[in-house]
């Protein structure tokens, strides 16, 4: 099982995030969410020394991903730096 940490985002027009950049890769969120659900790898956000695991939530019309809910804003997502 590989572990890959996500460390940019690229969101769409409506700030929904479309794909996320790795240390070695980039994959569309629908290609996380599948390797996610297939429980072959597993993706997560550095914060200092810790690993925050991504999720996958399912929305009122979609799947989307996450990390977990811990309070801290710096593992966010959302909060990641842009990449084009």
């Amino acid at each position: 099982m590989t572990k890959y940490y996500i460390t940019h985002t690229r969101k769409d027009d409506e700030g929904d995030i479309i794909k996320v950049k790795t240390t070695h890769s980039e994959f569309t969120t629908g290609k996380v969410i599948e390797i996610i659900e297939g429980e072959r790898d597993s993706f997560f956000v550095e914060d200092g020394t810790d690993e925050i695991p991504v999720n996958v939530i399912q929305g009122e019309n979609k799947k989307y991903i996450r990390t977990v809910k811990d309070g801290k804003e710096t593992n966010n997502l959302d909060n990641l730096p842009d990449f084009w």
